[in-house]
């Protein structure tokens, strides 16, 4: 996800779903992406 190029393109207001139980070690990939994408968001702040 380029969240950097979201910002720099101006945009004001990302939505992003997210799901309970999400963590770096889940057995599904699907989960340890939603993860990853959720520590990048908060990163970019």
């Amino acid at each position: 996800m380029k969240l950097a190029v979201a910002r720099d393109a101006g945009v004001a207001r990302l939505v992003y779903v997210s799901a309970y139980g999400a963590n770096p070690d889940h057995p599904i990939d699907f989960m340890r992406t939603k993860h990853a994408v959720e520590r990048a968001r908060a990163a970019s702040r």
